[in-house]
């Protein structure tokens, strides 16, 4: 099954590699007592959450029979998410 041309498979390995990625940064932020580290603390907090609410929509859309108005709204849910938090990690990246 795919979402926008991408695997739900693959989405599952990109969340997990975005999870470990925010893990590294999160360590680096920590070290960090300036506000700038304080300011990417609270941004990977965020992105975890944006994380978690991407990988809990993906869930539901794989338990949803496909095809059915649910599932197209998942769907359309879980490409907006992935979309946000793509978009988000990179801007952190910089």
């Amino acid at each position: 099954m795919e979402i926008a041309g991408i695997a739900v498979e693959d989405m599952d390995a990109q969340l997990k590699d975005w999870g470990t990625h925010l893990d590294h940064l999160a360590m680096k932020a920590r070290r960090d007592n300036s506000d700038s580290g304080k300011k990417a603390s609270m941004r990977i907090t965020d992105l975890r959450s944006l994380r978690a609410r991407a990988q809990t929509r993906l869930a539901d859309f794989r338990s949803t029979e496909p095809g059915t108005e649910r599932w197209q709204d998942l769907k359309t849910a879980v490409e907006g998410a992935f979309k946000t938090l793509s978009q988000a990690i990179r801007t952190l990246r910089r």
